[in-house]
Order: structure tokens, then sequence, then C-alpha cells
């Protein structure tokens, strides 16, 4: 018995055993990880509102009392109102309007592609993405109209 032990062949063959156990010990650790992630992030977005719901002490905004409301200055969502190239105006879906300046650098995409100016127009929903101005506007990088107005 003592001969098997310190022969070579049972050292090779205890060290891949060995290895293949660190081998799958570590696997089930990731796969055990893998599983909390998903079970944490399960259906994250159907609540993504009430994780910022008000709580006692906050307006209804989330905001605390006294303090105005955060304006969505990189984009803004809602129905074309008016088109005056490069100018468009945006009725958001809090009733507010928003103005967006468009350049040559601005992209148009449609739900088909990509789209140009002339497919901006009144009653078109659209979703822009952009940075704030000093005047209140958002110069456009990327336009998606998301429905046509017939």
């Amino acid at each position: 018995m003592n001969d098997i032990m310190t022969s070579k062949g049972f050292r090779i063959t205890a060290f891949v055993l060995g290895g293949l156990i660190l081998y799958f010990i570590g696997f089930a650790a990731g796969m055990t990880v893998g599983v909390n992630k998903e079970r944490h992030f399960k259906n994250r977005n159907e609540h993504f509102q009430g994780m910022f719901a008000p709580r006692p002490g906050m307006a209804r905004d989330g905001m605390p009392f006294g303090q105005p409301p955060l304006m969505p200055a990189h984009g803004a969502f809602g129905k074309v109102i008016s088109v005056a190239w490069p100018s468009i105006v945006i009725s958001m879906p809090d009733e507010s309007e928003q103005e967006v300046i468009a350049c040559d650098a601005t992209s148009i995409r449609t739900r088909r592609g990509t789209g140009a100016p002339d497919d901006i127009v009144v009653g078109s929903d659209v979703a822009v993405f952009g940075s704030p101005n000093h005047d209140g506007q958002i110069e456009a990088q990327l336009i998606r109209i998301l429905v046509t107005a017939q």
C-alpha cells in the first residue's frame, strides 16, 4: 500500500483529481454569484419608478420640499408641435414645451433606419438626446422618430 501512494502515477492522478475538484468548486461559486445577480436585477425596469418613490418629507416629484424639480436637461420626449429647421419645439408629457436645436452632426433615426430632416413633421412623436445650452434649448445629437404623424 505504501508503494502505491509513493508511486509517480498515483501522485499525478491525485494532482489531476485535486485540480478538477478545485475547478468545479470555482465553477459552482461562479454559478451561485450569477444566479444571485440575476435574481437581484430581475424585473428592475418594471420597478424603476418605485425605487425613487416619494418618501416622507419629499414632494411628489421626489425633491425635498422647497426645491424646484429637476428638468430633463439631456433629452426630451414628446410630440412635435413646431418645425422651423434647425429649430424644433416638442410638447413634453408634463405639457411643458422644449425647444431643440439640430445641426449638421445631428443624427436622425426612424424605425427603419436613417432619417432626414423632412421626416420630422408636426404631430410626430420623437425622443431627443443631446446637451443643454445656455438658452435653455437642447442641442440635439440624436433625434429618434418614434411615430410619424399621418
